[in-house]
């Protein structure tokens, strides 16, 4: 199992979009419930959680705050902080 420091560095923190940026995500994600994602020219269909994760996140962008990223195992219970808080 890898360290919580080895976890941690897994993180990838994405900052606010700027606000004419944010304005326009927030317009087409208030007029639309269809999301149309193109990886390299190709139109890809993402399952039901990969869709709301990424409408998740840009919700979150919407709303200019900043984001950030990472696994379930980067959740720390009570020991496993205070370990790496020493």
């Amino acid at each position: 199992m890898a360290s919580p420091t080895s976890a941690l560095g897994r993180v990838r923190t994405f900052e606010a979009l700027d606000e004419k940026t944010t304005a326009r995500l927030r317009r087409a994600l208030d007029e639309s419930d269809d999301t149309t994602v193109f990886v390299n020219g190709t139109a890809l269909k993402l399952p039901k959680e990969a869709h709301q994760a990424l409408i998740e996140v840009l919700s979150r962008f919407a709303d200019g705050e900043s984001v950030s990223i990472g696994t379930p195992e980067l959740l720390l219970n009570t020991s496993q902080a205070a370990q790496m808080a020493g």
